[in-house]
C-alpha cells in the first residue's frame, strides 16, 4: 500500500456524496480516485465531486485497482457488490444495513476471510458527537450503571428519502431502524426482542403512515423503541438511563445532554432539569455551528468512523465495526419482523 491510500466510492447516493466522500478528503491518507453507479446521468455528480474517473460497470471500477472501498449502493445491491469487491482483494466499508438477510452478511464476512481482506460496516452514530458525550458520562460515573435505554424515531414523508426505499422489507424502517439497534445494543449489550407491535394504515383508513414499537431486551437491562413512520415532522431521540443520571441524545442534530438523577422531585429539581438541559444544548449547538464554519459540512460519525476504519488497513488491526455487529442487526430486524408480522406491511 502506497503512501496515499486509492480509495472508490460504490453507489453516488446522497450518503456517499456528502459523509463519505467528505470523510476521505479530509484524511490526508486516502484520495477518493473512482466512482462506480448503474445511473450513467451520475456522471455528473462525479465531476462536481472532482473525482477523476466514473463508470457505470462494477468490473471496470475494479480494473481501476483501488484498495479501500465504500459500498454506498441501495441495501439489495450491498451483497452482490462487497462480493465483487472482497473477490479482487479490496478492501470494503459498507454502508448500513450491512446486507438484506443475515445470511448474505455471514456469506459476505467469510469472503472477506477467505480474501484476507478487511470487511467494516458504516455503523457511524458510534463516532458522532452525541455518543461521545454518553461515552464520557459513562466513564466519568456521571450516569452510574445503566438500567434502561428509550428510543424514539419520527419520520417525515417529506424528507429526502431514497427513491428505492419502498422497494425494501418493512419500507424505510428497514434502511433506518439498524441505526437504534446498534446503539442500543452498545450500551445494553447483546439484545434479544421480547415484544413487538407494528401497524400500518393512518386514520383515514390510508397505508400512508406506519407505526411499531419493540421491547428489547439486554445484559443491562430493557429498551423500548418506538418508530413511527409518516409522523408530522422527523426527530430522532435516543435516551439512556442509569442510576446516577440520563444521557438524552438528539441524534438528528448529534448533540447530547447530561441530566441529574432525580432522588427528590422538588422545586428546585423541577428548575435544574430544563437549565442544565437548556445550557448544554446551546454549548453544543454553537459548537456544532463553529465547526461548520470552520471545517464544512457535519458527517455525523462519518470522519471518526473512516479513519479509524483506514487506520485499521494501515496498521492491520481490528476493523471499528467489525461483520458480526452488522449480522446481529439484521438478526435483530428479522425477529422484529417476525414477531411484527402482519403490521409490517407497507403496500
Amino acid at each position: 500500500m502506497g503512501t496515499v491510500i486509492k480509495c472508490g466510492i460504490v453507489g453516488l447516493g446522497q450518503v456517499a456524496r456528502v459523509r463519505h466522500v467528505e470523510a476521505y478528503r479530509r484524511d490526508a491518507r486516502c484520495e477518493v480516485v473512482v466512482a462506480y453507479d448503474p445511473d450513467p446521468q451520475r456522471a455528473d455528480l462525479a465531476r462536481k465531486l472532482n473525482i477523476p474517473f466514473f463508470t457505470t460497470d462494477l468490473e471496470t471500477l475494479v480494473a481501476q485497482k483501488p484498495e479501500v472501498v465504500s459500498v454506498c449502493s441501495p441495501p439489495f445491491a450491498h451483497a452482490q457488490n462487497v462480493h465483487v469487491l472482497l473477490k479482487a482483494g479490496i478492501h470494503v466499508l459498507v454502508e448500513k444495513p450491512m446486507a438484506m438477510t443475515e445470511t448474505e452478511c455471514l456469506a459476505m464476512h467469510q469472503a472477506a476471510k477467505q480474501a484476507g481482506v478487511k470487511l467494516c460496516v458504516a455503523h457511524n452514530f458510534l463516532f458522532g458527537r452525541s455518543m461521545a458525550v454518553l461515552n464520557q458520562a459513562q466513564a466519568s460515573g456521571r450516569l452510574g450503571d445503566v438500567t434502561g435505554v428509550s428510543a424514539v424515531q419520527w419520520s417525515s414523508w417529506n424528507r429526502d428519502l431514497p427513491p428505492w426505499h419502498p422497494t425494501l422489507k418493512g419500507g424505510l424502517f428497514f434502511d433506518e431502524i439498524p441505526h437504534f439497534l446498534y446503539l442500543m445494543e452498545s450500551v445494553l449489550g447483546p439484545l434479544d426482542v421480547a415484544h413487538t407491535w407494528a401497524q400500518s394504515g393512518g386514520p383515514d383508513g390510508t397505508r400512508h403512515e406506519w407505526r411499531g414499537d419493540a421491547t428489547l431486551k439486554g445484559t443491562h437491562g430493557f429498551g423500548s423503541l418506538t418508530a413511527w413512520f409518516g409522523a408530522p415532522q422527523s426527530e430522532w431521540y435516543l435516551a439512556v438511563g442509569g442510576t446516577r443520571g440520563t444521557v438524552v441524545m438528539d441524534l438528528f442534530r448529534d448533540i447530547a445532554v447530561v441530566l441529574p438523577y432525580e432522588a427528590r422531585r422538588d422545586y428546585r429539581y423541577i428548575l435544574e432539569v430544563p437549565t442544565r438541559a437548556t445550557a448544554q444544548r446551546w454549548q453544543r449547538i454553537m459548537q456544532w455551528i463553529g465547526k461548520r464554519v470552520f471545517k464544512g459540512r457535519h458527517l455525523y460519525g462519518h470522519e471518526a468512523l473512516i479513519a479509524q476504519w483506514i487506520t485499521s488497513i494501515v496498521e492491520d488491526t481490528p476493523v471499528p465495526v467489525p461483520p458480526q455487529a452488522g449480522t446481529r442487526v439484521l438478526a435483530l430486524m428479522d425477529a422484529i419482523f417476525d414477531a411484527g408480522k402482519e403490521g409490517f406491511r407497507t403496500d
